[in-house]
């Protein structure tokens, strides 16, 4: 893995869940369900995409070298 992949993977968090957030007052405005009731969805949405980072950022190069270690 690349410090180029790295980046674009910690650089699409922000964006991210300022979508969701989007979606999720959209959702309230337009929808059935208020904003109360769906906003634990961005919890979870950032949870996931923590342990995405995690598991992308802890696999092996293919030297076999994990990103970060000596």
């Amino acid at each position: 893995m690349n410090d180029r992949t790295i980046a674009l993977v910690r650089a699409i968090r922000g964006p991210l869940v300022l979508i969701a957030l989007g979606v999720l007052f959209a959702i309230d405005h337009f929808g059935p369900y208020p904003f109360e009731r769906t906003w634990p969805a961005l919890i979870i949405l950032i949870g996931i995409w923590k342990l995405v980072e995690y598991a992308v950022l802890r696999s092996p190069t293919s030297d076999g070298q994990i990103p970060g270690r000596m």
